[in-house]
């Protein structure tokens, strides 16, 4: 018999409840939904896995981890928002923001900018500096 889940040698084709271990079988998909539970853990291993979803995928866990050897993407045709408590961007070579349109940069408190090197800033248009208080020392010559 294709399809349903292999337990122990015996097939079930409907709701699933295994206190051990549950191997997927190939053949029919399911046609409604599936729900699957572990308490311990669940793991996933293939070459390549892809998930695909018309209308929305959900990931809600306490602790989140995205590892990879090569590159990640990410990419979206509509709004992308990326929130938290504390939020850091950091990299071991170079880090690049670039936008097509306007970029705005707004923080409630002190904002600093900190290089090794030099700071440049060069605009097509014009520069403007509002400030209740304004500074400008060099250690240098």
């Amino acid at each position: 018999m294709e399809g349903g889940a292999n337990v122990r040698q015996r097939w079930v084709r409907d709701d699933v409840f295994v206190g051990e271990a549950v191997e997927g079988a190939t053949g029919e998909m399911a046609g409604g939904s599936v729900d699957m539970f572990s308490s311990e853990s669940a793991s996933i291993s293939s070459g390549r896995v892809s998930v695909a979803a018309s209308d929305g995928v959900s990931v809600e866990t306490r602790d989140l981890d995205f590892s990879s050897n090569g590159k990640v993407d990410l990419a979206a045709s509509g709004e992308v928002s990326v929130s938290g408590h504390s939020v850091s961007v950091s990299s071991t070579d170079a880090l690049s923001v670039r936008a097509a349109g306007g970029m705005g940069v707004g923080a409630a408190s002190d904002v600093t900018l900190q290089g090794g090197g030099g700071l440049k800033g060069t605009f097509a248009g014009s520069a403007e500096v509002i400030s209740g208080e304004f500074g400008v020392s060099s250690a240098g010559s």
